[in-house]
């Protein structure tokens, strides 16, 4: 079988990864020549951490990443409480620059295999083939795998989520923020965590719904003017700035025929659990087991669905308790100085629930 991946981004190329490790042909067509060169930094969840096992290069992952085994919750500058973030085997989170994951993956391919600088046009899928229509021509194959993101062919399965995400990368030395830290503010939120080289990485999170800002608009004095003051030093410090609106999928969709879609083009997940990269490594894996032992492949993917909805929407309930205003936000802090919410069900699982 051969087998054309749309897309160089991490789902991409984990199921590259895995297809070459199958003997399985492949192409992979991306628009862009600078993939990677991605200036943010990313999350490795524990619970798909068997997935770089598995491809060789947990190792070498971990030599480029920080690992931290509990996440901080504050609000009002108080620590509320501490989550574990480990699976069974007490692995963490990895954090790690993007482009790093990304060169590390890469460097396992063979030349033959290399990266196609195509934008992807449309898709035709014939009776005994597939054929993808590039800007600069046409390629055949037995089997297409979207894996465009939010960039998917499908299209009417995004929805705006009314949520813009900052990316960056600081050199500020603050301990406070050398730690995987979660700051819950009146409609924003920011996580904080760590890199090598003493660097800080941070996610910040805003409802643009309510707080009037265009994107295109969002710089370092902007995002200052909207943040406390205890975070100016942190944000001062930074080098450089992604800034992207936040979409979402309406719903699971997987694909048809020799059309297949995983990672954020078949279930984009918002931000709220960090699970947008994990979630599309596990897809990967799991396709490219499909693939190898010859099942239905639609069919097989929809085994996900319960766990994945699950995900959606835990997400989407931390997306409320994270930007509660006064006097919601007094409840919310009593509970979880009670209460340690825990998350065995997605740092344990795998393929399913």
């Amino acid at each position: 079988m051969k087998v054309i991946i749309g897309g160089a981004g991490i789902t991409g190329l984990t199921l590259a990864c895995y297809l070459q490790q199958n003997n399985t042909e492949f192409k992979i067509v991306e628009q862009s020549n600078t993939v990677s060169n991605n200036r943010s930094a990313i999350q490795i969840s524990s619970n798909c951490h068997f997935v770089f096992e598995e491809l060789g290069v947990l190792n070498l992952i971990k030599s480029k990443a920080i690992q931290e085994p509990m996440l901080n919750v504050y609000s009002n500058n108080q620590l509320l409480n501490k989550l574990s973030v480990t699976n069974k085997k007490e692995e963490g989170t990895l954090f790690i620059r993007r482009r790093d994951l990304i060169s590390i993956l890469m460097s396992k391919l063979n030349d033959d295999n290399s990266i196609i600088n195509h934008k992807i046009k449309n898709v035709i899928e014939h009776k005994h083939d597939i054929e993808i229509i590039t800007d600069q021509g046409t390629m055949k194959g037995e089997l297409f795998v979207d894996c465009l993101g939010i960039n998917s062919l499908n299209e009417s399965n995004i929805v705006d989520t009314k949520s813009i995400g900052i990316w960056g990368i600081s050199n500020n030395t603050n301990e406070l923020y050398k730690k995987f830290n979660n700051f819950l503010l009146k409609d924003k939120h920011l996580v904080t965590y760590p890199l090598t080289n003493s660097q800080t990485a941070y996610t910040l999170i805003l409802n643009s719904h309510k707080i009037d800002i265009l994107e295109e608009d969002l710089s370092v004095e902007t995002i200052k003017n909207i943040m406390p003051k205890k975070y100016h030093e942190l944000i001062d410090e930074t080098e450089d700035l992604v800034v992207k609106r936040i979409y979402e999928s309406k719903q699971i969709e997987w694909g048809k025929g020799k059309v297949i879609s995983i990672g954020d083009a078949a279930h984009s997940i918002t931000p709220h659990l960090a699970q947008g990269a994990a979630q599309g490594a596990i897809d990967a894996s799991f396709l490219a087991k499909s693939i190898k032992e010859g099942k239905e492949l639609i069919l097989a993917l929809k085994q996900r669905d319960s766990l994945l909805k699950k995900i959606k929407l835990e997400s989407h309930l931390n997306k409320r308790r994270f930007q509660m205003g006064y006097p919601l936000s007094m409840l919310r802090n009593l509970f979880l100085r009670l209460y340690k919410p825990k998350y065995n069900w997605l740092f344990n699982s795998k393929y399913e629930s």
